[in-house]
């Protein structure tokens, strides 16, 4: 790549350095006095659109001039910062004269809405506490009125015990009257009662007592006649029960002969315990009559 061929390349930003001279020449010397310099203020504000348009089409242009080779890059960087170091300067310088008028039309306009929300805020305050005083006002009279209404409320509740205690009293009188009635009747009918259930209790003791004497004298005659019975049961059993007795006797006297066979004395010593027991059965049977 060839200097004749980069500086035809460069050549395309089409920003002249004399264009940038001028530019300087006609802007840099100028100063926005005051807020109220407008007209140097939309000079300036034309000018700073200008030089920033300018620039933006040098930034532009670079990037087209960039897509060729890293040697024309460089030189096209090169350009682009010399070209964009001097419009630069006089991009910033009317940026700060522009800022003049701008800076102090905003710091107006901040303070003209600043007081207005403080006007807005006092507004508002004022209203709350206009309200506030109502709402506390309403309360108030609210509060009197139920204090008389329950004041009203108690002397009624008063008057209306008092006449309840009264009719309680009448009543409890009355209750009082008729239970004292009641209970001299309930008295009466217990003295009769009484009366009653002790001549009761006498006739039943009198009719218990005969029931009693007459209950012992048949038991009496009853006990008299079974030993009478018993006696005559045994006094006739008399004859039957000796005998009996006697033929336990000769059970017992009954004398068994020696044996020497060893069966005959098995059997013979069985049967004599067995006429032994039947003697000592026939004595108890005797003894018990």
């Amino acid at each position: 790549m060839t200097n004749d061929y980069i500086k035809t390349e460069l050549k395309k930003y089409n920003v002249a350095d004399a264009e940038i001279a001028k530019l300087k020449k006609d802007y840099l010397s100028v100063v926005v006095k005051d807020v109220n310099d407008k007209e140097t203020y939309f000079l300036c504000k034309e000018g700073h659109q200008i030089v920033k348009k300018l620039r933006i089409g040098i930034e532009a242009k670079r990037g087209e001039l960039l897509e060729s080779s890293r040697e024309f890059t460089k030189a096209v960087n090169e350009e682009a910062k010399r070209l964009t170091l001097g419009v630069s300067e006089v991009e910033e310088h009317l940026l700060i004269q522009r800022r003049v008028v701008e800076d102090e039309k905003k710091r107006l306009q901040d303070e003209i809405a600043q007081k207005e929300a403080e006007e807005a805020d006092r507004v508002k305050r004022e209203e709350e506490e206009r309200l506030e005083k109502q709402r506390q006002e309403q309360e108030a009279k609210e509060k009197k009125l139920r204090e008389d209404q329950e004041k009203l409320e108690a002397d009624q509740r008063k008057v209306q015990e008092e006449k309840d205690a009264l009719e309680r009293a009448k009543q409890d009188q009355k209750r009082r009257e008729r239970e004292e009635i009641e209970r001299k009747e309930r008295d009466k009918q217990h003295a009769i009662e009484i009366k009653k259930a002790e001549k009761e209790a006498a006739e039943r003791a009198k009719k218990e007592e005969k029931e009693r004497i007459e209950a012992e004298a048949e038991e009496k005659r009853q006990l008299e006649q079974q030993e009478k019975d018993e006696k005559e049961r045994l006094e006739a059993l008399k004859p039957d029960l000796e005998k009996i007795q006697a033929l336990a006797s000769r059970i017992r006297s009954i004398e068994f002969p020696e044996l020497s066979n060893e069966d005959t004395v098995a059997f013979v010593s069985e049967v004599e315990t067995n006429l032994l027991g039947l003697a000592n059965e026939l004595q108890e049977f005797a003894c018990r009559q």
